[in-house]
C-alpha cells in the first residue's frame, strides 16, 4: 500500500539538485517555523521551584486549534525535503546513456588529430600485447575425457612487421594457469605434464604469413593509405568486396552486415602497420553506424587505462566480442571475447569434457606500439 512518505519520495524525483543558497533558505524557514510553533515559557524566578501545570484539554471539534502549530512545522519540514531532494524549481530529465554511434564519433574526433608517421624502408612496426592465452588439444572422438585438454595461461605477444613483408612473432606463456574451462580439462592438464606452461616461441614470418584484412589483402602502409577516409565510401568499398567474394563462391549474399562489421573490426585490431589517423576516424564512425554494435558502459583495462566499451555478439559462436577504446584518442586499448552461454570449445561436440562456462573471458591488452629500427629492437 502506498503511504504519504512514498508520495513525498516520488514527488519531483526527477528535479535537479538544489544549490547552496536554496538549501540555506529552506533551513532558515524551517527554523523559523519551529520557533513560531514552540509555546513561549517564562523562566522561573530564582529560588522558586517551578509549579507543575496540568495541560488543558483541547477545545472545539477534535481539537483542531492546538494542531495548527505542529502542522505548520510539518509543512516546513516537507518544504525542506522538497528543496533538498528535488531542487528549487529546476526540472531536468535523467541523463540518457550515449549510443555506440555517439561514443565512437567522439572518439573519431580525437583519432583524426593524432600524430602519424608512416613506416619507411628498413623500419618495423612493433606491437606488444598481454592477455590470456587459451590453449586446447583434442586427440580423439571416442574417449573425450582422456583426449581433451584445455588451459588458459598468461600470454605476452610481440610482433614486428616491416615494409618488405618480412616479420617476426614472439609469444611467451606463463607457467601458472589462469583458469580451466572445466574440472576434466584441469585433471587432464595436470596428468599430461602441464603442456604449454612456460613455452616461448620466436619465429620469423614471411610475406605469406603477414596479417590480412578483408577487401585489402595483406595489411601494409600502402594498402591502408589507399583506403577511403569517408565512412560512406569505406562502407561501399567493403560491401563491394563482400558481394564479389560471394559471387566468386557461387553463393547468394548472406550476412553482409555481419561481414561488414567484422571487416571494420579486423582493421581496427590489425597490428601490421600504423593506421593513418583519418582512416582510424573513418573506421570508428563506420562501426558506430552498423547494426549489432552496442555500448556497454565504461571500464578500466588490465593496465589501468579508462575507456568505453562497444560490443557485438556472434550468436552462432555463443560469444560477445568487446572493444575497449580510449575516448580521447580513439585508440584500441583492449579486446575481450566473452562466452555468452555454456558452450563447447569444439563445435559439434558439446560434452561435459569440452564445455566452458558462460562468462569465460579471454582478453588481449595492447600495451605498447612504436616504430623501431630493426626486427629485433624494442622501444
Amino acid at each position: 500500500m502506498t503511504n504519504e512518505l512514498d508520495h513525498l519520495r516520488a514527488f519531483r524525483a526527477a528535479a535537479a539538485a538544489p544549490d547552496a543558497d536554496a538549501r540555506a533558505t529552506a533551513r532558515a524557514r524551517l527554523l523559523e517555523a519551529i520557533a513560531a510553533a514552540a509555546p513561549a515559557t517564562a523562566a522561573p524566578a530564582a529560588g522558586r521551584r517551578p509549579r507543575r501545570r496540568r495541560l488543558p484539554l483541547p477545545r472545539g471539534r477534535l481539537g483542531l486549534r492546538p494542531l495548527v502549530a505542529p502542522v505548520a512545522a510539518l509543512a516546513a519540514i516537507a518544504l525542506l525535503a522538497i528543496v533538498l531532494l528535488g531542487g528549487a524549481g529546476k526540472e531536468s530529465a535523467p541523463p540518457v546513456p550515449a549510443s555506440a554511434a555517439e561514443l565512437l564519433d567522439e572518439a573519431a574526433r580525437g583519432a583524426a588529430v593524432q600524430p602519424y608517421t608512416p613506416l619507411a624502408d628498413g623500419q618495423y612496426w612493433y606491437v606488444r600485447s598481454e592477455g590470456d592465452g587459451q590453449r586446447s588439444s583434442f586427440s580423439g572422438w571416442r574417449t573425450p575425457r582422456q583426449a581433451f585438454m584445455a588451459v588458459t595461461l598468461p600470454e605476452t605477444r610481440e610482433t614486428w612487421w616491416g615494409t618488405s613483408g618480412r616479420g617476426r612473432e614472439r609469444v611467451e606463456l606463463g607457467a601458472k594457469p589462469i583458469s580451466f574451462p572445466n574440472p576434466y580439462a584441469r585433471r587432464a592438464w595436470l596428468a599430461r605434464h602441464r603442456d604449454w606452461a612456460g613455452d616461448v616461441t620466436d619465429q620469423p614470418r614471411g610475406a605469406n604469413a603477414r596479417p590480412s584484412a578483408f577487401s585489402i589483402g595483406p595489411v601494409t602502409t600502402a594498402a591502408l593509405e589507399a583506403l577511403p577516409t569517408d565512412p560512406d565510401a569505406l562502407r561501399a568499398r567493403f560491401l563491394g568486396s563482400i558481394e564479389r567474394a560471394f559471387a566468386q563462391a557461387g553463393r547468394p549474399v548472406r550476412g553482409a552486415q555481419r561481414e561488414l562489421r567484422w571487416a571494420v573490426i579486423s582493421l581496427l585490431e590489425q597490428t601490421a602497420a600504423p593506421t593513418p589517423p583519418a582512416l582510424q576516424a573513418a573506421l570508428l564512425r563506420l562501426l558506430g553506424q552498423l547494426p549489432g554494435v552496442e555500448p556497454r558502459g565504461t571500464t578500466t583495462d588490465a593496465v589501468g587505462r579508462r575507456g568505453f566499451v562497444v560490443a557485438t555478439t556472434y550468436l552462432e559462436l555463443a560469444q560477445r566480442h568487446e572493444l575497449v577504446i580510449d575516448p580521447a584518442t580513439g585508440a584500441l586499448l583492449e579486446t575481450r571475447d566473452v562466452t555468452t552461454r555454456a558452450s563447447s570449445l569444439y563445435p559439434g561436440m558439446n560434452t561435459a569434457e569440452t564445455r566452458q562456462a558462460a562468462g569465460t573471458t579471454i582478453r588481449a591488452t595492447r600495451v605498447e606500439s612504436a616504430i623501431v629500427g630493426s626486427i629485433r629492437a624494442r622501444p
